[in-house]
């Protein structure tokens, strides 16, 4: 009886942690945070007084965090419908195998919209298939679609040499994230985008 009370407040306790603000990941000037349940916030900024960094932000920038990142990411297709309008699909190489997860990838839809001083990429679950629109993309069998509520990527313009990104990522309400798998994903989403803090903070010759 003791061991079952045990046992539910344990668990009780980690819903209860997994509620709370909590910062994952903080490294190489990116902060990876925890907002509440289901709810993750990476901040950092990038500054490269070389270049207009506001020229880079169209679509184009989802093809370098692909190409930055073929240890993560094991396919992609990128269709852009129109200046404003793209749909994605990415197949995540199969990194928690180990733990008895299954292959994951996603299809969104983006909508990308520009104020004076920031540019929003708003990207959502799509309500079809990749199948029903895309029949020659081949998925694995055993791959799932991640449970991702929404993904949205804001570039704050700071000058013309400095972007602050904020990427936030929401998952289904229904699904609950255990902490080890929370802290890995904390460290894999990091390390994919201080790969691009770099490369841009890097790069001397990028025009538009």
């Amino acid at each position: 009886m003791n061991s079952i009370k045990n046992n539910n407040q344990n668990e009780n306790t980690d819903e209860n942690e997994n509620n709370e603000r909590k910062i994952l990941v903080q490294k190489n000037g990116l902060i990876m945070k925890r907002e509440s349940k289901n709810n993750y916030e990476l901040n950092f900024s990038i500054k490269n007084e070389n270049i207009v960094l506001s020229f880079l932000f169209d679509f184009s920038i989802l093809n370098l965090i692909f190409d930055l990142n073929k240890d993560i990411f094991e396919d992609k297709k990128l269709f852009i419908l129109d200046d404003n309008t793209a749909k994605l699909y990415i197949l995540i190489k199969p990194l928690l195998a180990d733990f008895g997860m299954p292959q994951k990838y996603i299809y969104l839809n983006i909508h990308k919209s520009v104020s004076q001083e920031s540019i929003y990429f708003i990207a959502l679950p799509s309500e079809r298939t990749i199948r029903e629109d895309y029949e020659n993309i081949i998925i694995p069998e055993d791959a799932e679609q991640l449970p991702l509520e929404s993904l949205k990527l804001i570039c704050n313009i700071r000058s013309q040499h400095e972007v602050e990104f904020i990427e936030k990522i929401t998952y289904k309400s229904y699904i609950n994230i255990p902490v080890f798998v929370e802290k890995m994903l904390g460290v894999i989403v990091s390390k994919m985008f201080y790969r691009i803090k770099q490369f841009i903070e890097n790069y001397t010759n990028i025009s538009k």
